[in-house]
């Protein structure tokens, strides 16, 4: 499950075809989308389009584009399924099973950029360049086409970039930071039970 926010609305994707809005910080929500046999599993925005990412029942991928949030044009984009997506470098880059990385300018067509590798869960964008990780090893690009193994001991899902420190989160709801990723990560919160799976960086006005 995921959302973003896009011309005074959020809109959340998740399981069963999922795709809602609110706009009133959601208070209420609103489902125009219908039932679908699969998961949303990501969703990214450039600011006039809304990108959904997940996966068939069957773990075929998939990707649904909405200008509003009511109205959404699904693709099966074929292959593993996608677990996640960002917006970065003037492209859509959605990652997924088995090393599976695509690039898409519009969220209609796809261009696949497999490197071998696990399961990715996450991508983030730190400092003008992509990072994803299968927990064994890091992937870095500068545009989401061409990409270099970074080998660590240490390595996790980045799930968050911000003034060029990398987050990843777990079990026991923490959250770790790191600034060298071939170093070990530093655990900044941490409370018994409970997991977090993601997590959003950004700057508040202040007035």
């Amino acid at each position: 499950s995921d959302a973003v926010y896009l011309d005074g609305e959020f809109v959340g994707v998740g399981g069963n075809g999922m795709r809602m809005r609110t706009a009133d910080l959601g208070a209420t929500w609103e489902d125009d989308s219908g039932f679908l046999m699969g998961h949303f599993r990501g969703v990214a925005t450039n600011g006039s389009v809304v990108l959904a990412v997940g996966h068939s029942y069957g773990g075929e991928g998939w990707s649904s584009t909405s200008v509003d949030g009511v109205t959404w044009t699904d693709i099966v984009a074929g292959g593993t399924s996608f677990a996640d997506i960002i917006w970065a470098a003037d492209t859509f880059v959605a990652v997924g099973n088995a090393g599976r990385i695509a690039r898409s300018t519009n969220g209609l067509s796809w261009d696949d950029e497999t490197v071998t590798a696990g399961d990715f869960r996450t991508i983030a964008f730190v400092e003008d360049t992509f990072y994803v990780s299968d927990g064994t090893t890091y992937f870095s690009s500068p545009d989401g086409d061409t990409w270099t193994e970074m080998s660590s001991d240490f390595a996790r899902p980045i799930v968050a970039g911000w003034n060029g420190t990398f987050f990843t989160v777990g079990g026991n709801a923490s959250v770790a930071r790191s600034t060298d990723l071939s170093a070990e990560w530093e655990t900044v919160f941490m409370m018994t039970g409970g997991r977090f799976v993601s997590m959003a960086v950004g700057a508040i006005p202040v007035e």
